[in-house]
């Protein structure tokens, strides 16, 4: 009978061919890696769905079949919980990436501390965000829900004309935090008009999107050796455990 109990495990030696494999892919460097990442990707995968969940309120405020739900002086209580909502899921947005920003620089430090890809790395987040407007304006919102208030998020909807309603962050309200970087400064100075949220949105996500893709090939590359290596052993281990004590 095995043990999950290391100390059993230690007085007892594992024989069997699958559990020496296995005891092989647990130290291999591939394995650890793998496990290294994990978080990053659970907080990838938290700011992913977060997104799709704003995205898919906005894009039913949006959608011209749903105007008949919010046009009307009796739709003023629906109208206020929709608006609660999307700041909701806009507060659960940008949460998630500055999150995911955090755990992503403490991976790169505590892997790459003394490798050259580190540097590589940074080259590439100035590549994509270092210029980037819907980045700053991110950022700048997450630290004005810490420090300020929550982030107004407004539905426009045009009562006596046929205008489509828009999910908005308005211009004005905007302009008056002092607290943008760089980056959103420059971009709310090229804006007339009050922002649509979900463009804003939908820019940063895809932007986080492509860094990510280049992460996950280029260490995919760089510890090539290595997971080839977990592979192999992996393969190994499932014929062991088949052929079974034969």
């Amino acid at each position: 009978m095995s043990s999950d109990n290391p100390e059993t495990n230690a007085r007892f030696p594992i024989v069997h061919p699958a559990g020496e494999i296995f005891q092989r892919i647990v130290s291999s460097e591939g394995d650890k890696l793998y496990w290294k990442t994990e978080g990053l990707r659970v907080s990838y995968f938290m700011f992913s769905q977060n997104f799709e969940a704003l995205r898919s309120v906005i894009q039913s405020v949006e959608n011209p079949a749903n105007r008949p739900k919010f046009v009307g002086v009796d739709k003023r209580e629906q109208l206020r919980a929709v608006q609660m909502e999307n700041m909701r899921l806009l507060h659960n947005f940008l949460a998630s990436a500055i999150t995911l920003i955090h755990h992503t620089r403490v991976l790169v430090k505590k892997i790459y501390s003394e490798h050259l890809f580190r540097n590589e790395y940074q080259g590439k987040m100035d590549e994509i965000f270092g210029n980037s407007g819907p980045a700053g304006i991110i950022s700048g919102m997450r630290n004005w829900m810490l420090h300020r208030d929550i982030v107004p998020v407004k539905i426009v909807i045009g009562l006596f004309t046929n205008q489509t309603q828009s999910v908005m962050l308005d211009i004005e309200e905007l302009r008056s935090y002092e607290k943008w970087d760089a980056r959103a400064k420059a971009f709310l100075a090229g804006c007339d008009s009050d922002l649509r949220l979900l463009a804003v949105a939908q820019e940063y996500h895809d932007q986080v999107e492509h860094l990510y893709t280049w992460l996950g090939e280029r260490m995919s590359q760089v510890h090539a050796a290595a997971f080839s290596e977990l592979a192999e052993l992996k393969r190994q281990y499932q014929q062991a455990h088949l052929r079974g004590w034969a």
